[in-house]
């Protein structure tokens, strides 16, 4: 498939893309869709995919990573608000069409890549952040010391160390701290 064929189909995705949104009431476009019923909808679907990939702002979370590591080896996803080109498909898909063997984790890398280049070129000034998760690797690793976290600062709170806990949470990084996108 050539380059300018690519093109096309990456616009003709996006377009359709978009349309399924639309006719759903998801997104941007007039709605959400919450992790219990994404959860539903990829169950119901009884597909296993190399990776699921968020075009969407602040969706790279502890909650949704491991709501989809059932389905998929990988999360593609940003921790911030995206910039409004998003990801840009021609160079992955470019790659991708040139060698559709390639691993997973190179696949993950391409898309990062070339968002992360066309936001440097085009939203100058913008935070950018684009992750690719091994949901494997999070799921074996991540429990465990999310509820030893979540135990701790309950025994801190039951305690009533009401400011230890708001220290703490004022000296960590917080995300689209300045807008109500996608909440």
């Amino acid at each position: 498939m050539n380059e300018k064929k690519l093109k096309v189909l990456a616009a003709e995705i996006r377009l359709e893309t978009l349309k399924v949104i639309h006719s759903r009431g998801f997104g941007h476009v007039g709605g959400s869709m919450d992790l219990a019923g994404l959860d539903a909808a990829l169950r119901a679907g009884g597909v296993e995919f190399d990776f699921i990939g968020f075009d969407a702002c602040l969706m790279a979370t502890v909650e949704t990573a491991l709501a989809m590591a059932p389905y998929a080896d990988y999360l593609i996803a940003s921790e911030e608000t995206e910039p409004g080109v998003g990801w840009y498909y021609t160079d992955w898909l470019t790659a991708f069409g040139q060698d559709a063997s390639m691993p997973t984790i190179q696949f993950g890398r391409n898309i990062v890549g070339s968002f992360v280049e066309v936001c440097a070129q085009k939203c100058r000034g913008q935070s950018t952040t684009l992750s690719v998760v091994d949901l494997a690797e999070l799921e074996a690793t991540l429990p465990e010391a999310l509820a030893d976290f979540s135990q701790s600062t309950v025994k801190l709170l039951q305690g009533k160390q009401f400011q230890t806990v708001a220290n703490a949470r004022s000296g960590a990084r917080e995300f689209a701290r300045s807008s109500k996108i996608d909440v």
